[in-house]
């Protein structure tokens, strides 16, 4: 999220692209889980795997709707 702010502050994205927030909804319970593990077990691995996994599930999540939004893009300029 940080790198996205400074890009849109530098204005070379005009809005965030990467969202994690709808992978940690839905995975909520095995992230406290793992925040638990780390707290008490210092069993830091488990925790950044799941955190890579969230990043590829979102980037796959952006890249179909980033793919979605030019397909559209495509057709209004077909029709124009």
């Amino acid at each position: 999220m940080l790198l996205a702010l400074l890009l849109m502050k530098q204005r070379i994205l005009s809005e965030g692209c990467l969202f994690i927030s709808e992978y940690l909804y839905h995975h909520n319970d095995v992230c406290l889980d793992l925040y638990f593990g780390v707290q008490h077990f210092k069993n830091y691995t488990k925790l950044i795997r799941f955190f890579l996994q969230c990043i590829i599930n979102s980037s796959n999540q952006t890249i179909k709707r980033l793919n979605a939004e030019v397909d559209e893009r495509d057709k209004m300029e077909k029709k124009l």
